[in-house]
Order: structure tokens, then sequence, then C-alpha cells
């Protein structure tokens, strides 16, 4: 259903080409310009896809809430929880729960933190 309207443009451009060259009075110039103003309106409205939907909001919302005393902020103990709970922590939470969870792996894949944030975790713990 996506391919839909380009196959579309592409079908109207083959049209508006076949006028122009039947000498019905439109021009290569103007041709051109149509098919690519279709083009560029046709990959706005088929490539703008939301990134998340309700649904995935309010499951994300759900868990979130749900395991929360992951958080890094509220350091939790991921010896008891296990390697699972670490896992979701940072599914959930992203790069500050792998930065609490292991800095130097952080730091060696560059997950969004710097040295500074290395030093301070080690601080803490």
């Amino acid at each position: 259903m996506a391919a839909t309207p380009p196959v579309l443009v592409a079908i109207g451009g083959c049209g508006f080409q076949m006028v122009a060259r039947s000498g019905g009075g439109i021009g290569w110039f103007w041709v051109f310009w149509v098919e690519c103003a279709a083009l560029v309106l046709v990959c706005v409205f088929v490539l703008d896809v939301p990134r998340s939907t309700p649904a995935g909001d309010a499951v994300l919302a759900a868990a979130t809430q749900r395991w929360g005393f992951l958080k890094p902020s509220r350091r939790p103990a991921f010896t008891t929880y296990g390697p699972d709970a670490a896992a979701l922590s940072v599914a959930l939470f992203g790069g500050a729960a792998l930065w609490w969870l292991d800095p130097e792996f952080a730091e060696r894949f560059r997950v969004g933190g710097s040295r500074a944030m290395a030093r301070f975790l080690r601080c803490l713990r």
C-alpha cells in the first residue's frame, strides 16, 4: 500500500512526458519541476511515519512504572535482582543504566556519556 503513491507519481510523470512530446504545449522544464514537486510531496507524506504508537507509549509507560525500582537514580542492587533485571533496566532507561552497571563497557562503546561520568559513578560505588 505504501508503494501506491510513488507508482501514481511515476504514471503521472509518464503522462506529462507523453503530452510534452506530442507537442501539447507543455515544455520539458515544467514537466521536470512538476514531477520533482510531486515526488517530494509523496515522500513527505509516505515517509512521515510516527516513531511510536499510542499503544506502544502506553505499554512503555506501564513497564516504566512497574519496573521503576530499576531506574539508575534509585541505585538498584543488580546483584540481588540478577542479570535479567539489569538487561531490563538498560532496555527501559537507556544509557544511564548501562553507565551504572558497567562504566568501562559504556565508555568503550561511547554510550552517551564521558570519562567524567565514569569517574563520578565509580565514586558512588
